[in-house]
């Protein structure tokens, strides 16, 4: 390591039980606004969290194989990263490319007159690239109707995920040993700060303009605001805040930190409910936010907007949940995990630490990959029933269809991920305990 490298301040992460059990809650929440769309519109909120959580994560623990190693072993990274997303990710394309077969050629079934084979090989082919975000963005098939079924509208977020991966380590590799964190943290802030300062101004993307389109080539650009790239770059500045913050100093500020924590859960609980429609019609929730307009357009920088069926009005000074709500997420949701990582005994690290929100949270990357397929298998047969029954029905289905993958596929995978392990101890994610690994190549 040269003189002038960055060296984090942090100690080992080690398991940290409350982001199992966040994640744990958390899916559960994304799942039951799938089984009733529209109800819980806030919960989309979740996906910034997981996107914070995860590239707190990585670059702290990227900062941390620096530290302990003088270098930071990207063949391994990689290899990890694969290990860890790639097999359930893979099963899951390969079931869903055997149920339209089956559909499409034995059954002859169609979605809307369209081939339904050829629909899921679209959205194979575009998750299996990690395009997805920019193929069908938000996996939404109203931005190109024309495009028809989408079975996995759902894995638009690996594939933002994904292609953060694919540069991270790379960027945190050169500003660790140039010494420029403390400048990354500062761009990241700032393109961040950007972000939401453009989708406050219903600037939804980069590219090329307000007017939404349907062109392959630039919907994808024209919605990744919405896709909130800016929660996974506050996730890094949360991670080199970390890395300058020495236990002593934690030790020191513990009360105002917990101050902070507590805040930060407090609007982050307020704002998934926020736009809670189910909250808002059956229990009077009074301070309902609608989330986007049913229907909508810009003439010049003016927004139109109604009902299906009604005229376009202006409703540019109407505030939407949108403008706000993944702002006030990522301002929440970083302090509270910053705190849950560093003080390990605080009150909801052991809430949320407890098996069966673990449990959950270990299936979470399961249970988002397959959720969809368990839904979907089984609305036709209750979509007359009552919403309990639904729920039960559909929810039951979801792990019908994730558990075994989770036990035969994702476990193992897990154990093989071991394998690539650059430190000589290092977290089993199948137990969240500690575990000796083989030692790591030293560095040239």
């Amino acid at each position: 390591m040269t003189e002038t490298a960055f060296v984090s301040k942090a100690p080992r992460l080690g398991f940290i039980p409350g982001f199992d059990g966040l994640r744990g809650v958390f899916v559960m929440m994304m799942i039951t606004e799938h089984i009733f769309p529209g109800n819980f519109e806030s919960v989309s909120l979740v996906l910034d969290s997981f996107f914070v959580m995860s590239a707190f994560l990585i670059v702290s623990l990227l900062m941390q194989e620096h530290r302990d190693n003088g270098a930071v072993d990207l063949k391994k990274f990689y290899q990890r990263r694969a290990v860890r997303l790639l097999p359930s990710a893979y099963v899951h394309f390969i079931v869903w490319l055997i149920i339209g077969a089956i559909a499409t050629f034995v059954l002859d079934v169609r979605f809307e007159g369209r081939n339904l084979f050829a629909e899921v090989a679209k959205d194979v082919a575009a998750a299996f690239t990690y395009t997805y975000h920019l193929v069908f963005p938000l996996g939404l098939a109203a931005v190109a109707p024309e495009e028809g079924f989408r079975p996995m509208g759902h894995l638009w977020s690996l594939s933002v995920e994904e292609q953060f991966y694919m540069f991270v380590a790379i960027t945190i590799v050169v500003c660790l040993r140039k010494n420029l964190i403390r400048p990354l943290a500062v761009v990241c802030a700032l393109c961040a700060a950007y972000i939401a300062w453009s989708r406050f101004h219903m600037d939804l993307g980069p590219w090329p303009g307000r007017e939404l389109g349907d062109s392959l080539h630039s919907r994808g650009l024209q919605l990744l605001w919405m896709q909130r790239p800016d929660a996974l770059l506050i996730g890094v500045v949360a991670a080199v805040i970390n890395a300058h913050c020495t236990e002593e100093f934690m030790q020191r500020w513990r009360k105002p930190m917990l101050v902070v924590g507590w805040t930060g859960l407090g609007i982050l609980a307020f704002s998934l409910m926020w736009s809670s429609k189910f909250l808002h019609e059956s229990l009077g929730w009074p301070f309902y936010l609608e989330n986007i307009p049913e229907r909508a357009s810009f003439a010049g920088d003016v927004l139109r907007c109604g009902p299906k069926g009604e005229p376009l009005v202006d409703c540019s000074n109407q505030l939407w949940f949108f403008q706000i709500g993944h702002n006030l997420s990522l301002i929440s949701i970083a302090p509270a995990m910053f705190v849950m990582a560093r003080y390990k005994d605080w009150l909801p690290n052991r809430i949320l630490g407890i098996k069966p929100f673990r449990t959950l949270g270990r299936m979470s990357y399961t249970l988002y990959v397959w959720h969809l397929l368990g839904i979907i298998a089984v609305t036709g047969a209750v979509e007359n029933s009552s919403r309990p029954v639904q729920f039960v029905v559909k929810m039951a289905a979801v792990f019908a269809v994730s558990w075994p993958v989770y036990h035969f596929v994702e476990q193992r995978a897990l154990k093989v991920k071991l394998r690539y392990s650059s430190e000589k101890e290092t977290l089993d994610m199948r137990t969240g305990q500690m575990v000796s690994t083989s030692p790591p190549d030293q560095p040239a």
